[in-house]
């Protein structure tokens, strides 16, 4: 892109005095269920496994997922398409509707996804943040990352049990709020 800035957001560039405004911007991601933007019927769309992908790439990194289901031209939406989203949107409620917390009972529990939140009425604050598990009774850094925003899915290279998690802000713009952070199971997992 002509004339864009590599730098559009990092502590030094908004507190430049020559900065005059900011202004925010939800990020969105837009996709298609198929390899381009209208149906034919030759392509396949892409399947629960991929869709799944990019819901943790898009939602799971604080953006808007903004999914293209292209119907036919008969006006309707593929089988093929509606049998993808069905078992997409089974994985999505049966991934993250529930904190393992709640389903597993008194602990310890198992994961291999932590969604971290912050209250976004108070702006995204957080730079730079840890998560730690109590593991056999001792804290062990088990993901970290850099903001938060409305939602941070961070997926683990293999499942964990701990018997506690913590969210350590490591920096901040300003005072971090922090909203729930939830703990999940993949159906991989």
């Amino acid at each position: 892109m002509r004339g864009a800035d590599a730098d559009i957001g990092s502590r030094t560039k908004l507190l430049d005095p020559t900065t005059r405004y900011l202004q925010w911007y939800p990020a969105e991601a837009d996709v298609s269920i198929r390899p381009g933007w209208f149906y034919h019927q030759e392509q396949q769309p892409k399947n629960p496994a991929q869709l799944m992908n990019l819901y943790e790439k898009s939602v799971g990194r604080n953006a808007s997922l903004l999914l293209n289901v292209p119907p036919g031209r008969d006006g309707r939406i593929a089988d093929a398409d509606v049998t993808s989203l069905t078992a997409f949107g089974k994985a999505v409620r049966s991934t993250y509707g529930t904190d393992v917390r709640r389903t597993q009972g008194p602990g310890p529990y198992t994961f291999d996804r932590v969604a971290v939140r912050e209250d976004i009425r108070q702006g995204q604050r957080v730079e730079k943040f840890a998560v730690e598990a109590r593991i056999d009774g001792s804290w062990q850094r088990i993901a970290e990352g850099t903001t938060i925003g409305n939602r941070r899915i961070l997926p683990l290279a293999s499942p964990v049990t701990a018997t506690a998690v913590r969210v350590k802000v490591l920096e901040s713009r300003a005072a971090p709020h922090l909203g729930a952070t939830t703990l999940h199971l993949s159906s991989a997992g």
